[in-house]
């Protein structure tokens, strides 16, 4: 009698001990799982500000590689007078290249070839006669000149020399006299279809110098 009641305890302890722990293992394996979800989610959020970071970093980048330019207007005895970029830093003497450099009659040695360009600003160069006199302090025409230009490299009609008038397309120098000589009778001019009332400049050559002169 008492090895059947020993024998009945022993399958019900086995019972419930099985039933146990197979609760315990369903509560550790549930357990388990949230904590692999949370990890998966962790992991995309940490993924996405990565790649957050990473996108504005690039534009970062992108944007500090922009070069800074100048602009810079070249004229006077140059093959190519005119207005050109360049990267900001620029020497002289790089945007002298790209004016076509030195004319024949030009004063090679009158200008700093060497000088950091500025933005905006207009350089002259003179022919081997007008630095003669630049030096001995009698020619102003050309050393005042520089105000002739603006910074997009349009020609100030009202201050136009002979010179620079003559390199405007269509201009020789029949017709940049005439233009001074119009200048000195009627005053400034009050725009540029004005030039129209110039004798020898008609519509077709202010059609071709319209977008080249201006007036202040």
């Amino acid at each position: 009698m008492r090895n059947n009641i020993t024998g009945f305890l022993t399958v019900v302890a086995a019972v419930y001990f099985l039933t146990g722990c197979g609760s315990a293992q369903t509560y550790l394996t549930g357990q388990l799982e949230r904590t692999a979800e949370g990890s998966r989610y962790d992991t995309s959020d940490q993924s996405e500000t990565e790649q957050s970071e990473t996108e504005e970093a690039t534009c970062e980048e992108a944007e500090a590689e922009i070069p800074a330019v100048c602009f810079v207007h070249i004229s006077g005895a140059v093959q190519h007078p005119g207005v050109y970029e360049l990267p900001d830093g620029s020497r002289l003497f790089e945007a002298l290249e790209l004016a076509g450099g030195f004319t024949e009659d030009a004063a090679e040695a009158y200008c700093n070839l060497a000088a950091v360009l500025e933005d905006g600003t207009q350089y002259y160069i003179p022919t081997a006669e007008e630095a003669e006199h630049m030096q001995d302090g009698a020619f102003h025409e050309t050393s005042e000149q520089t105000g002739a230009y603006t910074a997009d490299g349009r020609l100030d009609l009202n201050r136009a020399t002979k010179e620079e008038l003559t390199q405007l397309s269509g201009i020789g120098e029949s017709k940049a006299e005439a233009i001074l000589s119009y200048r000195e009778e009627h005053g400034n001019f009050q725009s540029t279809e004005e030039l129209k009332q110039v004798s020898g400049i008609g519509d077709a050559t202010y059609a071709k110098l319209q977008d080249y002169v201006i007036v202040r």
